[in-house]
């Protein structure tokens, strides 16, 4: 696991509705996600505004970025949402940055509009994209 001598921060920005409408109240918990392992961060839960509180993760150093074969310079986490009557959703590999403040949108969507088709909605960020 990489050392961790910067810090980066994370806020979930939870809603329903295609983004317009806060949800209040989700339990949203907060994995790291490096190597194979998986320790809790934080288990959180947003107010009235969908906004869970801003957390502090550490990161590696910025340095890491700056020169190719560094490794990465970033720490890779698993978001997990949750709230009663919307399909859970769980985001894989998202990347804190040290420095940087990321705002992770999450869009819950209600049980009732999909009869029970999905038990889990997983995103999974960590693999790479192919065109």
């Amino acid at each position: 696991m990489a050392q961790n001598d910067g810090v980066g921060k994370l806020i979930i920005s939870v809603r329903t509705a295609n983004g317009s409408i806060p949800v209040e109240g989700a339990n949203v918990t907060v994995r790291s996600f490096d190597e194979g392992e998986s320790a809790v961060i934080a288990v959180l839960k947003p107010d009235s505004s969908g906004n869970t509180p801003l957390i502090e993760i550490g990161t590696p150093s910025s340095d890491l970025s700056t020169s190719p074969g560094n490794g990465k310079g970033y720490t890779s986490v698993i978001i997990e949402v949750d709230k009663n009557g919307f399909i859970p959703m769980e985001f894989i590999g998202g990347a804190i940055f040290p420095g940087i403040t990321t705002v992770q949108p999450v869009n819950l969507m209600p049980e009732s509009e999909y009869n029970g088709d999905y038990d889990k909605i997983i995103l999974n960020e960590s693999e790479a994209a192919t065109l």
